[in-house]
């Protein structure tokens, strides 16, 4: 038995209004996206000049989000679908107690799955020297971004096909270092 990762490849119609269905292995762990959600994503997209590229959905991570890499001749952007949640985000002077209290959202997500948290801390970085992807067009009521595509290249990958682990090791922990040595901010905004 193997397991791989899922790639889902979506060439919307003008004007078309489709469902998606992921099931890796026909058993369930189906991802279900609705015809409305399809709808936002699709109008999203035209709205921000990318309605007519081609999008497929990288493999699916633990959290809320998915990501797809939408391909428009030799230019690429990736789609953040980030639905917006129920729960509201935790209050960030909330202490353990209170998260407690709030559930599991407030003590995983305490941003509760909302892009414009990923654009205020993504700006941040940047504006820090740090490589983080760029937010170039958010629909916060849609929980939708387009965001700079950084590649394909996984640590892990790199060092099972030949990268120095010691020192990709090294690189990763210092640039941790630094962002531990810098001043937290009290607050950060998107698009700054």
């Amino acid at each position: 038995q193997t397991c791989g990762s899922i790639s889902v490849l979506f060439r919307p119609e003008p004007g078309a209004r489709s469902a998606l269905t992921m099931d890796p292995n026909g058993k369930g762990g189906s991802m279900r996206v609705s015809e409305s959600r399809q709808a936002a994503i699709s109008d999203f997209l035209a709205r921000e000049g990318w309605g007519q590229a081609e999008l497929v959905y990288l493999p699916a991570d633990a959290s809320t989000r998915r990501y797809g890499r939408l391909t428009r001749g030799d230019q690429r952007i990736i789609l953040m679908d980030a639905p917006p949640v129920e729960d509201q985000p935790c209050p960030p002077d909330a202490d353990a107690q209170t998260r407690l209290g709030l559930g599991w959202n407030a003590l995983s997500r305490l941003a509760a799955s909302r892009v414009e948290a990923f654009a205020a801390l993504s700006a941040h970085l940047r504006s820090q020297g740090y490589a983080a992807p760029e937010v170039i067009a958010l629909d916060a009521f849609e929980g939708l971004a387009l965001v700079d595509d950084l590649g394909d290249a996984v640590l892990a990958r790199q060092i099972e096909t030949g990268l120095e682990e010691a020192s990709a090791y090294q690189a990763a922990t210092s640039l941790l270092a630094d962002l531990h040595s810098r001043p937290v901010p009290v607050s950060v905004t998107a698009f700054d």
